[in-house]
C-alpha cells in the first residue's frame, strides 16, 4: 500500500537523524503502532517524489545559479526543520530516560517546557524568510528542494513530537504536565502555520503523508486540537 511506503520513507529520514519516539501502544489508542523498518533511502525518497509530482507537476527541483550569493543570515525551511528536529530529538531521549523509570514530574515539565521552547523559536526563523524566493526558502545543500522533499521533514518533525506527547499523557496525569503538552501542541501549529505560509501547495502534501500520525492526533483531540486546526482536518 501507498501509506506504507511513506512511512517506510519517513522512518528512514528519522533513522538518518537518530530520531525514534516510542511507538503509541495498540492498547492505548486501539490502532495498531506503525512499525519502523530499514528502506532504500534513495529509492524511497525517488518513489515519494513521484507521488508528489502526480499531485503538484508543476514543482520541480533544480540547482541554485552558481553566482546565486545566499544570505548568511537566515536559514531555510530545510535547515530549520533538520535542526528544530534534531533538537527536539535530544530532549525526547532524556524524556525517554525519564519516563522509563521513577516519574518526577518537574523533571517532565522542564524537557516539555525545552520541546516547546525550540518550536517558538523556530517561528521566529520561519518568519524572516517571507518574502524571499524559492532559491531561498527551499534550499538545503546547493539546491533547491521538491515541496515533497519538505514534506517528509515535517511530517518526521510531527511523528516525533506526536509520539513524544502521547507517551507523556498516558503516564503522567498531573495538570501542569498535560497543559505543556496543550501549549506543545499550540507551539508546533504556530511552526506548521508560518511554514505552510510561505511554501505553496506544502499543506496538501503533509495532509497526505501523515494519514495515519492523524489517527492518533484525531484520537487526542484535547491536546492537540490546534495541529488539528492547521491542518484543516
Amino acid at each position: 500500500m501507498r501509506a506504507f511506503g511513506i512511512f517506510s520513507i519517513i522512518a528512514a529520514f528519522s533513522a538518518a537523524l537518530s530520531v525514534s519516539a516510542a511507538p503509541v501502544g495498540a492498547s492505548d489508542l486501539s490502532l495498531t503502532p506503525v512499525v519502523v523498518r530499514s528502506v532504500d533511502v534513495a529509492n524511497g525518497f525517488a518513489n515519494l517524489r513521484g507521488a508528489a509530482q502526480h499531485e503538484d507537476p508543476t514543482v520541480e527541483s533544480r540547482e541554485i545559479a552558481a553566482d546565486y550569493t545566499r544570505r548568511t543570515d537566515i536559514k531555510s525551511v530545510p535547515e530549520i526543520l533538520i535542526g528544530v528536529t534534531a533538537q527536539v530529538k535530544v530532549v525526547v531521549d532524556k524524556l525517554d530516560v525519564v519516563l522509563a523509570g521513577e516519574i518526577d514530574v518537574n523533571v517532565v515539565v522542564g524537557l516539555l517546557v525545552e520541546i516547546k521552547g525550540i518550536l517558538i523559536a523556530a517561528v521566529a526563523d520561519v518568519k524572516a524568510l517571507v518574502g524571499l524566493g524559492l532559491d531561498v526558502v527551499l534550499a538545503l545543500d546547493g539546491k533547491v528542494l521538491l515541496v515533497a522533499d519538505v514534506a517528509v521533514y515535517v511530517v518526521a518533525l510531527i511523528q516525533l513530537i506526536v509520539a513524544i506527547v502521547v507517551k507523556v499523557q498516558a503516564v503522567v496525569t498531573a495538570a501542569v504536565a498535560i497543559q505543556v503538552c496543550i501549549d506543545i501542541s499550540v507551539a508546533l501549529a504556530a511552526f506548521l502555520g508560518a511554514i505552510f505560509a510561505i511554501v505553496g501547495g506544502l499543506l496538501v502534501v503533509v495532509v497526505t503523508l501523515c494519514a495515519e500520525i492523524i489517527v492518533v492526533i484525531k484520537a487526542h483531540v484535547n491536546i492537540f486540537a490546534a495541529v488539528i486546526a492547521v491542518l484543516a482536518l
